[in-house]
């Protein structure tokens, strides 16, 4: 299956279908045939890499680099556990891959099926990745007769829009078109988002009557914050009776109240809103994507295919007046290739709780 080229800002991959950006921006997603860029907030980038669509062994590539003068490249490649061909049971708990590179030998890279299935590259593997993967070329990681290969399609557009989105086209250190600038015209890191997280309060009494006894205004407030682009089909009572909510205290004055939204085939979603205690209600809609909440942060976690091979998430965090957006990742590129088990972040932030 062909792959085209496309960028997506923030996590709503799943749900909102979005033009072309003109201009990478911090926390967005670049995908080309079989590699993906990712940029968090702070402007740190990821390019990964992944399986052709034809290969059976789940592998992705990562190389990442901070935003701002002097960074170097890092990089690590994650095996998927492929349990249902079990191939890696068949491997001691410790082994050893060999990578090569247009079939010469790279260097051996270390995996432990009791950890993450993870390993880091060394400089000079990165240097000679970056440098083979401008052009054609074969990459694969050896054991024996298995073979996990990293496509190189989509590779050399990915670094591009990587040294464009942290400003670094044209100078010496962009990963292709190089050129003779030096790095002043980096663009800077961001710095990441501190958000004070609060307790959430005990449940009052008369909280199990809220619904009952503010249903007819409190339901016409929260369907007035309802929009095209964040609809919710359950919020339309019918003939069957009335939207059913769920009530949860948050403080001496706030209340979390949610509903169903949708219910599909792999994915289930609801809507969360804080609302004042007594009317006037002042509905605020954090979101209609919802999977659970638990202890003052709400989640969203939505596949991207029924098997799931690819799924986006989402977090927001109470800090005691509001639900703060504290974190956006997502796996690997949805594709009917091999899945991957590699998460990346188009949102980052430093959760601390109040009065520390």
């Amino acid at each position: 299956m062909k792959r085209n080229t496309l960028i997506l800002s923030g996590i709503s991959v799943l749900l909102l279908s979005l033009p072309l950006a003109a201009q990478q921006m911090p926390g967005s997603i670049f995908i080309h045939k079989d590699w993906q860029l990712v940029c968090d907030n702070t402007r740190t980038c990821s390019a990964a890499g992944n399986p052709a669509a034809e290969d059976e062994l789940g592998i992705s590539l990562v190389l990442t680099r901070k935003a701002g003068k002097n960074q170097n490249v890092t990089g690590d490649i994650q095996l998927a556990r492929n349990e249902h061909l079990g191939l890696l049971k068949k491997l001691p708990a410790r082994f050893a891959l060999n990578m090569r590179v247009n079939g010469i030998d790279a260097g051996r890279l270390t995996i432990d099926q009791k950890k993450n299935l993870q390993a880091d590259l060394s400089e000079q593997q990165v240097a000679l990745l970056i440098k083979s993967l401008a052009s054609d070329s074969q990459i694969e990681f050896v054991i024996g007769d298995l073979r996990w290969h990293i496509s190189d399609q989509g590779a050399a557009a990915v670094f591009i829009k990587m040294d464009e989105s942290q400003g670094r086209l044209g100078t010496r250190t962009a990963l292709i078109k190089k050129g003779d600038k030096d790095e002043d015209t980096v663009l800077p890191a961001l710095p990441i988002p501190v958000v004070y997280a609060a307790s959430v309060n005990l449940p009052q009494a008369g909280d199990d009557k809220f619904i009952a006894t503010s249903y007819k205004a409190l339901h016409k407030e929260l369907l007035s914050t309802l929009k095209a682009d964040n609809y919710c089909a359950d919020m339309q009572e019918s003939s069957t009776g009335k939207t059913k909510f769920a009530v949860t205290r948050l403080s001496a004055d706030k209340l979390l109240i949610n509903t169903r939204c949708s219910a599909g085939a792999y994915n289930t979603s609801d809507a969360y809103w804080v609302v004042n205690e007594k009317p006037p209600f002042q509905p605020a809609l954090i979101t209609v994507a919802a999977t659970e909440y638990k202890d003052g942060i709400i989640s969203a976690t939505q596949l991207g295919s029924s098997v799931g091979h690819c799924w986006f998430a989402d977090q927001w965090t109470w800090d005691g007046k509001k639900f703060v957006h504290t974190a956006a990742f997502s796996s690997s590129m949805c594709s009917p290739g091999p899945g991957s088990d590699r998460v990346l972040a188009t949102f980052v932030s430093e959760v601390r709780r109040a009065g520390r």
